[in-house]
């Protein structure tokens, strides 16, 4: 039983607003993000695990630092990261921006259109959907991610049809599938479990209460429960099995990863207030929506935004939660009604969704052809990190002072360029990157403070004698204060310093 009035969704309209919301769409996340898409860190190291991954199978064991060398790490976005290592080597970065922005922008243009299908005008629906897109703006890099937006849009769209009694209740087997696929992709899987969890929780409380629910009797309710319950178990179906989802757990549960790493602080220490806008938009239509605030649709949004509040990089996965609520509820609701009565139009009329042409889809398609065509004939990248943001200048200087030391050199690094060097200097050995699940929480406290004493330690137990430091970093401080360290080159953002053999047992002496 649908919990409002069932409605029917076409597909079939002119393209048009799709096509030039589409095309829209993707100008700017290619544009924009041909190179801040690869200003986190995690691109280089999650293409480099991809890498080892085709060559030598799936890693138990880390193998690109010397300070957990050799100490149990598993690859636990495994199945993205070996995507995005194919992309690589079919089209290097730009491959890569192809995909992501592709990718992104025909997410958001599904999302445009069911505000559309929902009722609302036509240039709020761009408003939103544009919200949306901002919302979403500090989770967009490339990596795994992104897949967990796309996923979780299908997990809560669904849920929406289900509800709105579009779909029967049983199509909801078809997550169960996509749960053991997004499982080795990325851990965020947690949250389409929850999500569907707290939706299955709220449809038998208003059927045990006598209130319109999907749930109509135990059969249903058994069968929500089923699916759930098989979701959850298909997280097992993953080459770790148990040890993946500990991974997650220690993640989510490390209170050095919220309080140092930026997007798992909260909105009020990352001042990311340009996620408002929705946020205050969505709780004001779902305040607004009668008896439809008791519905998953208008609830879960909400959990979601609360959640953004602890950590900012939830903010994609509300935003998305956001649209998909708002095509449901916003023409129906108390915000609309309101605007009307002071001449503002945010509905239209109903019709159905813009659909995208075939054309558009394959677009994507055609441009990755062009990437590895040009990468493959040695054409420049059009994509990448940013030179100003990367010490690129500094890489021949390292590779030849780390192939004049020898096999396998240690290089010390803070943890934004850990990757980045195992990425651009094959062969050498890193202090650290941002695995933070490998370090563990006492290790990682340490290497945030980055007192001299710990840093004097590590140097003295690997016999450390390369270092990459960014500007006024606590290691760049350490470096330049220790009679050891030479600085021999430098950039704007960076700093490399070499250290004598045997100095501090000759100092010691």
């Amino acid at each position: 039983m649908a919990t409002g009035p069932t409605r029917s969704w076409k597909t079939r309209l002119e393209a048009a607003p799709s096509v030039a919301f589409f095309a829209a769409s993707w100008a700017l996340l290619a544009i924009a993000g041909a190179s801040r898409m690869f200003q986190d860190p995690g691109t280089f190291w999650h293409v480099l695990t991809g890498e080892r991954i085709l060559s030598h199978g799936l890693p138990r064991e880390d193998w690109l630092t010397f300070t957990f060398q050799g100490k149990p790490w598993i690859a636990h976005q495994w199945l993205a990261e070996c995507a995005m290592a194919l992309l690589h080597r079919l089209g290097g970065f730009d491959a890569l921006l192809v995909a992501a922005s592709g990718g992104l922008a025909l997410l958001f243009t599904w999302l445009f259109a069911r505000l559309i299908a929902g009722g609302v005008a036509l240039r709020w629906a761009v408003l939103i959907s544009a919200l949306g897109l901002l919302t979403s703006a500090g989770s967009i890099h490339i990596r795994p991610m992104l897949l967990s937006m796309v996923f979780f849009g299908w997990t809560f769209a669904l849920i929406a049809h289900v509800e709105a009694g579009r779909a029967p209740l049983r199509r909801l087997w078809w997550l169960v599938p996509l749960f053991v696929l997004w499982t080795s992709c990325h851990g965020a899987v947690l949250g389409g479990l929850a999500t569907l969890a707290l939706a299955a929780a709220l449809w038998i409380t208003t059927w045990a209460t006598a209130r319109p629910s999907p749930v109509t009797g135990p059969a249903d309710a058994l069968t929500v429960c089923g699916v759930l319950a098989a979701g959850m178990t298909g997280t097992l179906l993953n080459p770790y099995g148990v040890e993946m989802i500990r991974t997650w757990l220690a993640i989510v549960r490390s209170p050095v990863i919220a309080e140092y790493i930026v997007e798992h602080a909260s909105l009020w220490r990352t001042s990311s207030w340009y996620v408002v806008p929705l946020a205050a938009g969505c709780a004001a239509v779902a305040a607004s929506s009668g008896r439809a605030r008791w519905t998953a649709t208008c609830v879960l949004p909400l959990v979601w935004l609360v959640l953004m509040l602890q950590r900012i990089r939830h903010a994609s996965l509300f935003a998305i939660a956001a649209l998909i609520a708002l095509a449901e509820l916003l023409p129906r609701s108390g915000v609309a009604a309101w605007l009307a009565r002071h001449g503002i139009d945010v509905t239209g009329p109903r019709r159905p969704a813009p659909a995208l042409p075939r054309a558009a889809w394959l677009a994507p398609v055609a441009a990755l052809a062009l990437a590895a065509l040009n990468h493959s004939v040695g054409g420049p990248s059009l994509a990448g990190p940013q030179r100003a943001r990367w010490p690129y200048a500094l890489v021949p200087r390292l590779d030849t002072a780390a192939r004049a030391i020898g096999p396998r050199t240690p290089v010390l690094t803070d943890m934004v360029l850990g990757a980045f060097v195992a990425f651009n200097v094959p062969g050498v050995r890193i202090f650290g990157d941002d695995r933070c699940e490998l370090y563990g929480d006492a290790f990682l406290r340490e290497w945030y403070e980055g007192t001299p004493a710990f840093y004097a330690r590590q140097v003295a137990e690997h016999d450390v004698r390369l270092a990459l430091s960014e500007r006024d970093s606590r290691l760049d401080q350490y470096l330049r204060g220790d009679v050891g360290w030479r600085e021999v080159a430098s950039t704007p953002r960076a700093s490399l310093f070499v250290r004598a053999a045997g100095f501090e047992r000759e100092a010691a002496r």
